[in-house]
């Protein structure tokens, strides 16, 4: 395993990427209602995202341009590295390959951010390629995600096993 799979795999890495996480979600969701944005992130169709951009407001624009430079840069490390984390921690042998399709979203989701800057900044549309990137990198975040509540239902059961089995030899 190579030195990130050793560090992703350390409990207080999960830790402290929970941490990380949990608040770049809430300010992310924040973000968006702070500047009543729809978010191009999930718009995998070029011509609704096309819609969108003609839709936003100056203000709107610049929320959504500071957005996609600032938090989506940063959460997505943070979630995959926590979902990664999480699989690696919670599945044993199998973590390394179940900790792979959260991983692999984070630079289709950085390909994404600079697609969507590029349209922000009207420089340039390359909005066709999020018809492949954007369902990829979600599916990738959702597996993740779904992994780690799948891990940590488990790891929780066999945690409230012991304290059950504790009492009962008590």
């Amino acid at each position: 395993m190579t030195a990130l799979f050793e560090n992703l795999k350390k409990t207080r890495t999960l830790w402290i990427l929970f941490f990380v996480a949990v608040p770049l979600i809430f300010l992310s969701k924040w973000s968006q209602s702070y500047w009543g944005l729809a978010l191009l992130d999930g718009i995998s169709d070029p011509d609704t995202a096309r819609a969108l951009l003609r839709e936003l407001t100056p203000q709107q624009n610049q929320g959504h341009l500071w957005f996609t430079t600032t938090l989506d840069v940063i959460l997505p490390f943070a979630a995959a590295g926590l979902f990664a984390s999480a699989a690696l921690n919670f599945f044993g042998k199998y973590g390394l390959y179940l900790a792979l399709p959260p991983l692999l979203s984070v630079p289709l989701d950085l390909t994404e951010g600079i697609i969507q800057v590029l349209a922000l900044t009207n420089t340039a549309d390359f909005l066709a390629i999020k018809a492949y990137t954007t369902p990829i990198k979600t599916l990738g975040y959702e597996i993740g995600f779904l992994l780690s509540l799948v891990g940590l239902s488990i790891w929780l059961l066999l945690k409230l096993k012991d304290i059950v089995r504790g009492f009962i030899h008590v």
